[in-house]
C-alpha cells in the first residue's frame, strides 16, 4: 500500500484495523478462524489489523478487503473507511500522462528525395519489363517454340466433398428441480458457508463445494466467505449469487406461502 512519506505510519489505517481487531476479539474469533471463514491469508489478516500499509497491497484492495471483514463480524466501519479514503497520508496511484502528439512540419507528407521518384521509376520499368516479357512469350507460341498445351490435359474438375450428415441436436439438459419447501446452494469453487435455521440451529458450518439442498422449514439464514461463488435458488426461481465479493453478510430466505 503506498503512502506519502514510506514507511510513516497512517494513523486512519491503524484506527480501522483497531476496529476491526477489537470486533474480532469480542466474538471469540481466533485470526486463523476468521482468515479461514473468509478464505484470506493470516498474515494478510494480521497486517491489516495492526494497520501495517508496509505488508498490505493498493488502498483500492485494502477497502474491499476491510468491508469483507467487517460483513463477517457484523459491524459498521465506514467511517473508517472515509477517514482513510481521505488521508493526506494514502498516495493515489495515478496514471502516466500520454506523451504528447509529435508534430510534423509543414510539408512533412511529401516524400523524401530519391526514394518517391526511384521507387515510381522502378515500377514502371518493371511493368514494361513484364509487358515485353509476356509479348515474347505470345510471339514465340505463334512460332511454334513452345508446345501447345493438349486439350486432355486440362485440370480435371475436382469431384465435390461428400455431404456431411449433421449429428443429431444433442438433448436439452433440463434444470435441477427444486422442491418448494427447500433451498438448492450451489458453489462453483471453494467457500466457507455457514447455513442457519430461524431458531439458531447450525445445518452447516465449513468449507462447501458442488451442491446441496436444505429444509427451509420456517426460514434459513445462509453466510458464505465467498458470497460471488455461491448460488441460491428455490422453487419457480432461478439461481442467483448471495452477493459480491465484499458483501459478506448474512441472507434470510423465507418459506414461500403459496407453497404451502
Amino acid at each position: 500500500m503506498a503512502a506519502e512519506g514510506g514507511d510513516t505510519a497512517i494513523p486512519e489505517l491503524i484506527q480501522l484495523g483497531e476496529r476491526l481487531g477489537r470486533a474480532r476479539k469480542e466474538q471469540g474469533l481466533s485470526l486463523e478462524e476468521l482468515a479461514d471463514r473468509l478464505r484470506i491469508g493470516t498474515e494478510q489478516l494480521m497486517a491489516l489489523e495492526a494497520g501495517d500499509h508496509t505488508h498490505l497491497p493498493e488502498t483500492v484492495f485494502v477497502v474491499a478487503q476491510a468491508k469483507r471483514v467487517a460483513g463477517a463480524l457484523g459491524i459498521d466501519v465506514t467511517q473508517q473507511i472515509s477517514d482513510l479514503l481521505a488521508s493526506p497520508r494514502v498516495r493515489s496511484v495515478r496514471r502516466p500522462a500520454a506523451a504528447p502528439a509529435r508534430r510534423q512540419p509543414p510539408g512533412g507528407s511529401a516524400r523524401q528525395p530519391g526514394k518517391g521518384s526511384g521507387a515510381g521509376l522502378a515500377g514502371a520499368f518493371g511493368w514494361v519489363l513484364l509487358a515485353l516479357g509476356g509479348g515474347a512469350l505470345t510471339v514465340a507460341a505463334l512460332l511454334g517454340k513452345l508446345p501447345a498445351v493438349p486439350a486432355w490435359r486440362t485440370a480435371s474438375p475436382t469431384p465435390p466433398s461428400p455431404r456431411m450428415t449433421p449429428a443429431p441436436p444433442s438433448p436439452a439438459v433440463a434444470p435441477t428441480q427444486v422442491g418448494p419447501d427447500q433451498l438448492l446452494l450451489k458453489s462453483h469453487g471453494l467457500s466457507w458457508l455457514e447455513v442457519r435455521t430461524a431458531t439458531g440451529d447450525t445445518l452447516f458450518r465449513g468449507t462447501f463445494s458442488g451442491e446441496k439442498r436444505f429444509p427451509l422449514g420456517q426460514g434459513l439464514r445462509v453466510l458464505a466467505g465467498r458470497p460471488d461463488l455461491v448460488t441460491a435458488s428455490r422453487s419457480r426461481q432461478e439461481a442467483r449469487p448471495l452477493g459480491r465479493i465484499d458483501q459478506v453478510v448474512w441472507r434470510t430466505f423465507r418459506p414461500d406461502p403459496a407453497a404451502r
